[in-house]
């Protein structure tokens, strides 16, 4: 097997990660929003 593959097989295991930080990230920008509108 290539380090590559692995590599690939990885990143398809973290992206819950990702959408965790994601999902996160958006909803400050969210509360951001909310702040500065009022």
């Amino acid at each position: 097997e290539l380090p590559a593959q692995s590599l690939l097989q990885g990143f398809r295991r973290k992206p819950d990660r990702l959408d965790i930080a994601q999902s996160k990230l958006h909803k400050t920008t969210k509360l951001a929003e909310l702040r500065s509108s009022f």
